[in-house]
Order: structure tokens, then C-alpha cells, then sequence
């Protein structure tokens, strides 16, 4: 299993609802985990116990140093949001993470 060393371990997610693959809560020790929420200021219920999709995503979804969310307004703007997110995933920090 060879191949080139990475300085930074990064998984990103992506969906329009709250229901992901895994259990809730898991963490991933060593990696930072980024989110792109599709649709993510548009309530998820009439009942309103989810209020936003980005915010349900960095509670539950976000972990590590530097970990963050960005939203896509619908499909039409996911590839806007995905460059976006790349960008910043792939650029280096201007400033030390701060924990």
C-alpha cells in the first residue's frame, strides 16, 4: 500500500437530508471531516425539529481542526458550492488552526 504522503487527512460529505451512512457521532480520529449540505437553508420538517440542514450537519457532521460546512442552494448550484469547496479544502491556511 505505497503512494505519496499526504500532510492532511480530509473526507468530505455531501446530501440534502440527515439521514448518512454510519452511526451519528462517529469520529474518525487523524481525519477532518468537511460538509457540503444540499439545500442546506431550507427547513428539513413541518414540525420543525431540524431546523436547517447546515446547521444539523455541523453539529453532527463536522469534526476536526479547520472542519467546516458549506452550502449548495439546491442542485442547480451544487457544482458552485463543490469548486468552493474544494478550493478550500485543497488551500493552505492562512493562519494556525486553532482547537
Amino acid at each position: 500500500m505505497g503512494g505519496p504522503a499526504c500532510d492532511a487527512r480530509t473526507l468530505g460529505r455531501a446530501g440534502n437530508g440527515i439521514s448518512i451512512d454510519g452511526p451519528e457521532g462517529a469520529r474518525l480520529p487523524g481525519i477532518t471531516v468537511n460538509a457540503l449540505a444540499v439545500g442546506g437553508d431550507i427547513p428539513l420538517d413541518h414540525e420543525a425539529t431540524v431546523d436547517r440542514l447546515s446547521l444539523w450537519f455541523a453539529a453532527h457532521v463536522l469534526q476536526g481542526p479547520g472542519a467546516f460546512e458549506m452550502t449548495a442552494d439546491g442542485y442547480e448550484d451544487f457544482a458552485r458550492a463543490m469548486q468552493r469547496t474544494l478550493l478550500r479544502e485543497l488551500s493552505p491556511p492562512l493562519l494556525g488552526a486553532l482547537r
